[in-house]
């Protein structure tokens, strides 16, 4: 099927009449992923597991005028290989990925339609690059200049071919600026404000009404050899009969030395808060976040962690960067949780296990083939705290390497 797309596509390149402007696009990506010792109490995973994700977004793009613009792109999403049980990200039948209308005019710009939706460092609403299936939402977005206005539903992946809906029992508004701050070091700033409404959502043994918001700022920029990047995000809001007081506070510092490879130090520290049982629920809530939050692997989940970790960049050729890495891993809060991704709790592990979730390890590379064609890889092992793998949770590692095509 997937070398039939390519075919496609080649030929409709050749015989395309540039009047009227009718882009055909492709994207494409073959991720192998090896999996082992991934026993996570209450998972049911396999020991070990290794298969091929395959991913092919054909789409055509439409300018009807200057200030008009159609697009329409259609999925395919497999897995071969997969002994494990496969996850609503992971697969499904021929379905509509994007289907939007966009007016653009001067500073102006309207878009209505089913869409990706990526938001700043996309921490809280992204487009959900890891997973074989991307996060797209049913949504109508307004910016002006450098503010975003938009509501949206994000879409319910179903297994068949064109069975994908509009999830009604999810709501998210949302306004984001993003501007430049007179300074040094070329500031930009990111104001945002975000409303999530959830029917029938689960935290500990509660199911109930979620209605949260976020506020949140970025601030990043540059100078000379350092570079700097720090958000901030403070939940409130209700679910059920709690009110929700969350928080979530990152910076991120790095360092590029002269000389060959040009190696970039960096420093980074996370902390999502967690639930302490009391009054409130204090769990933060990522929202629609990345698929690889700390790593490719996104075993665990921003939701009551604090993470310290560094990083080596190093570019030995101009279309190669290889980066090494580790992190240590510890809850905010014991009385909560461990998380995976994405926001979904461990079994048995609220109120056990202390403090030290663990440490990671990682190398990874990217090769630019092409401007068009990439190759990455990433290894990784996490190695689980001795308290928690008393309740089940075990080390793991991960071996991932993806070829991908996106003009």
């Amino acid at each position: 099927m997937f070398a039939a797309l390519l075919a496609a596509v080649s030929l409709a390149r050749e015989t395309t009449s540039p009047v009227p402007p009718v882009k055909l696009t492709l994207e494409t990506r073959l991720r192998y992923e090896n999996l082992s010792e991934e026993t996570t109490a209450g998972m049911s995973q396999p020991a070990q597991d290794d298969y091929v994700l395959r991913r092919a977004l054909v789409g055509l793009d439409w300018a009807i005028d200057g200030n008009l613009r159609v697009l329409g792109q259609l999925g395919f999403h497999d897995v071969v290989g997969q002994k494990g049980p496969l996850t609503a990200t992971e697969e499904s039948g021929t379905d509509i990925q994007q289907a939007f209308v966009e007016y653009r005019h001067h500073i102006l710009g309207l878009r209505a339609g089913r869409q990706e939706m990526p938001l700043g460092t996309q921490r809280l609403i992204s487009r959900r690059d890891g997973p074989n299936i991307r996060q797209s939402f049913d949504a109508l977005r307004v910016n002006i200049g450098g503010l975003s206005g938009f509501v949206a539903h994000p879409v319910r992946i179903g297994q068949k071919a064109f069975d994908d809906a509009t999830n009604r029992d999810q709501t998210v508004y949302g306004l984001y600026a993003a501007f430049k701050v007179p300074s040094p070091t070329g500031m930009q700033a990111d104001l945002y404000a975000l409303r999530l409404e959830r029917k029938a959502v689960r935290f500990g043994a509660v199911t109930a009404d979620e209605d949260r918001t976020s506020f949140g700022a970025r601030l990043s920029g540059a100078r000379a050899a350092f570079d700097y990047d720090m958000e901030a995000v403070i939940q409130g809001g209700t679910f059920g009969s709690q009110t929700i007081q969350a928080h979530y506070v990152s910076a991120y510092v790095s360092y590029t030395l002269m000389g060959k490879s040009t190696p970039r130090i960096a420093l980074k520290f996370d902390h999502a808060s967690g639930d302490d049982g009391k009054a409130h629920l204090k769990t933060f809530n990522p929202l629609f976040p990345r698929g690889s939050y700390f790593d490719e692997a996104g075993r665990i989940g921003p939701a009551n962690l604090v993470r310290l970790g560094s990083t080596l960049t190093l570019k030995p050729h101009r279309r190669v960067t290889l980066t090494i890495g580790a992190d240590g891993l510890w809850r905010d809060r014991v009385s909560d949780a461990l998380y995976r991704q994405p926001n979904l709790p461990i079994p048995a592990t609220a109120g056990k296990g202390g403090r030290l979730t663990g440490a990671q390890a990682f190398i990874g590379g990217t090769w630019q083939v092409t401007p068009e064609l990439s190759l990455t890889t990433h290894v990784s092992h996490l190695n689980i705290s001795s308290r928690l793998n008393g309740i089940g949770v075990a080390d793991s590692r991960y071996i991932g390497v993806w070829l991908g095509w996106a003009p």
